[in-house]
């Protein structure tokens, strides 16, 4: 099977976001939403990018699978958030962007709160963006400078190639890999706390989590996702034959049709 490449994701059309919000004085603080196309109250997918955390990567090329999401019933609250290389980026204030972003959705009209569910608030993040998806969904550690940020309660999480393992992921050799230290200011040994309050593999992950994986990942390894299933009885591996990395985003591949089916499961 063929794998679908970054170029071929950028390349893909889309239906431009219906608001642009600020949460912030950054213009990389932003979030795109897409109203969803259904007439009663929609669940909220909060949509998060991936590029290993690097500002060389921006929401630009998760356009499309947000518009594809909104024509399937789901309104899109996908977010921008300061990442390595701008200031402020790293931890903690790329992970505080990501409460922050998902917070603003109350600035939102009435009109368009109105029509959403809040109840059904599900982070869909993809690579390093699934890493914040689901550390995002978890339940911080007390000692956290950032615990007890969100203002409403996330009832699942979804990763699509997702860094659960932040320890493992930056003794690695590869470009992304290393982006990890990056992010944290060091290795695991030096930034022990950090990693502790970081890492979704050393959190409490409530809910529902699924996490969707190409076996072919030469970027993100699938023992990412399957690893953090063995720890965790309410996390789900779909793995995918012969998928990559990019396979995962692709709006018009067999993966969409599994996002789908995830997502339902977890808005039972």
């Amino acid at each position: 099977q063929s794998k679908t490449s970054f170029t071929e994701i950028i390349k893909k059309s889309y239906q431009p976001p219906d608001l642009t919000i600020n949460y912030g004085d950054s213009k990389n603080q932003v979030v795109e939403y897409w109203r969803a196309e259904a007439d009663a109250q929609a669940p909220l997918v909060v949509l998060i990018h991936g590029g290993c955390w690097l500002n060389a990567f921006d929401l630009t090329h998760i356009r499309p699978l947000a518009s594809k999401l909104r024509t399937h019933g789901y309104a899109v609250w996908s977010i921008e958030y300061r990442r390595i290389g701008d200031v402020g980026g790293g931890w903690p204030g790329s992970f505080a962007d990501v409460q922050n972003a998902i917070n603003a959705v109350d600035t939102l009209e009435d009109s368009d709160l109105n029509k959403l569910d809040l109840d059904n608030i599900i982070t869909v993040g993809h690579s390093a963006g699934g890493h914040l998806a689901l550390w995002a969904g978890a339940r911080q550690a007390d000692s956290s400078p950032l615990a007890n940020k969100l203002k409403h309660k996330i009832k699942g999480s979804i990763g699509l190639a997702a860094i659960s393992n932040l320890v493992t992921y930056s003794q690695g050799s590869s470009s992304c890999e290393k982006a990890t230290v990056k992010l944290m200011g060091g290795g695991a040994d030096t930034q022990s706390q950090y990693y502790a309050w970081a890492s979704p593999h050393l959190l409490a992950l409530p809910g529902k989590i699924v996490l969707l994986h190409g076996e072919a990942d030469g970027i993100v390894r699938f023992e990412q996702s399957s690893q953090l299933s063995d720890g965790f009885e309410n996390v789900t591996v779909v793995p995918i034959a012969g998928k990559g990395h990019f396979d995962l985003i692709d709006p018009d591949g067999l993966v969409f049709d599994h996002l789908l089916s995830a997502l339902r499961e977890l808005r039972q």
